[in-house]
């Protein structure tokens, strides 16, 4: 997956995405190589206070630190 693609990333496919992006637990998904963030959700930008385009540089343990 190209850098580009990752930021249309749409976890687990399309019929998924809405509940994905509306669960009210924070949720990312993450590559289990890089540990980049790939997709995140809203209540994740809330609880963290990153915008979603900023939250997509993030890797897990830059979360782990702000966390």
């Amino acid at each position: 997956m190209s850098s580009s693609d990752q930021s249309d990333f749409q976890p687990i496919g399309d019929p998924y995405a809405n509940l994905f992006e509306t669960h009210p637990q924070a949720s990312w998904v993450f590559d289990r190589v890089t540990l980049k963030i790939l997709a995140v959700n809203q209540q994740a930008l809330t609880r963290y206070g990153y915008e979603r385009k900023e939250f997509l540089t993030l890797t897990v343990p830059d979360l782990l630190e702000s966390g």
